[in-house]
């Protein structure tokens, strides 16, 4: 399995626990779900990290990370 499908299970299971935390009305700040995937991100996705640590505030939002990691994703698939 290649890092990035890794990856992608790996924010899917964090997406489905915030969800369960949600359902059963628990809040968890945005800021500390993104801080809890962006500790998560494995060592090759550091450009990543120091790409977002210099963006705008707003534009650090889980969703964000995750457009950029799929995007990513599916940049090394078409290079293949």
């Amino acid at each position: 399995m290649e890092p990035l499908d890794i990856m992608e299970q790996h924010l899917n299971k964090l997406g489905t626990m915030a969800n369960k935390l949600d359902a059963i009305e628990v809040a968890i700040p945005k800021e500390i779900k993104l801080m809890v995937l962006l500790i998560n991100l494995l060592e090759s996705y550091q450009t990543l990290f120091n790409s977002l640590k210099s963006s705008k505030v707003e534009n650090r939002t889980w969703q964000n990370v995750n457009t950029r990691l799929f995007n990513k994703k599916f940049m090394r698939k078409e290079k293949a």
